[in-house]
């Protein structure tokens, strides 16, 4: 009986190397604005509290917050959108800061808020919520205020808009629970409203 040998698929190093290349920046690909794509929000606790408020933010807005969420934990949810050529969204606003300034303000956290404003497609318009703290604790304080001076730099220097919850607060103090930081039910209509007027700025 006539005995066959087969020869293992032998793929030159280059080759490999170049294979490897593509598939990589296939993976990381961000794509074009889908048309069809609804207004992303990434937030943090306060935007949950506003997007379970009825009439505070638009029906069929992609909205991806949780309690306790930081930058780190939109930055992938993001990436799955953006990276899908039907889902990648056009207008952005990230409404965060409260969890990644509650305890300090590091280069950690600046790190991962870069990384989070770099997922986007370069064609995305992108716009900020400051946050504030009504609270008495020093370190969160002053990790909120580091966070408001972080955005307010990196989105000038890229001309992305931001769009201030402070002086709103400070105005109506009733807008604001006894912790300093969560909303009450007008707050968030009041908060629904700021984050609508940060997406129609990006027309």
């Amino acid at each position: 009986m006539r005995r066959y040998h087969i020869q293992p698929l032998l793929v030159p190093p280059v080759l490999l190397a170049v294979i490897v290349l593509v598939a990589a920046l296939l993976g990381s690909c961000t794509w074009p604005p889908s048309p069809t794509e609804p207004p992303f929000v990434g937030g943090d606790s306060l935007t949950v509290q506003t997007a379970i408020t009825e009439g505070a933010l638009p029906q069929g807005w992609d909205v991806v917050s949780n309690l306790g969420w930081q930058a780190e934990n939109v930055q992938p949810k993001l990436t799955e959108r953006v990276t899908d050529r039907t889902r990648s969204p056009g207008r952005v606003v990230f409404a965060l800061g409260q969890n990644d300034g509650g305890n300090g303000f590091d280069a950690t956290d600046a790190l991962q808020l870069t990384q989070l404003a770099e997922t986007p497609h370069g064609d995305a318009c992108i716009r900020w919520l400051l946050p504030h703290y009504a609270g008495t604790d020093p370190t969160h304080i002053n990790g909120i205020q580091a966070v408001r001076d972080w955005i307010t730099v990196y989105a000038a220097a890229r001309g992305q808009g931001t769009f201030d919850w402070r002086p709103i607060a400070q105005a109506h103090p009733e807008y604001v629970d006894t912790d300093g930081i969560h909303l009450t039910p007008t707050g968030r209509l009041a908060y629904g409203q700021l984050i609508q007027e940060a997406m129609a700025s990006c027309g």
